[in-house]
């Protein structure tokens, strides 16, 4: 069995654990902008397509893929606009 993917899925988990680890230590912006980096690791998913275009997968696997890339970008948004709203936040707190 090939377990190389593994470590991969481990480091890209440990992205996001670190992220999370970051916020809740006190780095929200840090934080968030790493849970960026993270959903955007899920575009990663669309090198399948190097293998073999999406005529050549399952429907089902095609759906996976895309769901992947889909929802990893939208956390990549959702966390970049996360992080220009805590900034804003924060420079606010430091003018008061």
């Amino acid at each position: 069995m090939d377990h190389a993917g593994d470590g991969v899925s481990g480091l890209v988990g440990g992205v996001g654990v670190l992220g999370l680890g970051l916020r809740y230590l006190g780095w929200p912006v840090l934080g968030a902008l790493v849970i960026a980096a993270y959903g955007a690791l899920g575009l990663d998913g669309l090198a399948h397509y190097t293998l073999g275009l999406c005529s050549e997968h399952t429907w089902l696997a095609n759906l996976t893929i895309w769901a992947e890339a889909i929802s990893g970008a939208a956390l990549a948004v959702v966390a970049v606009i996360w992080a220009r709203a805590q900034r804003a936040e924060q420079r606010g707190q430091a003018r008061s």
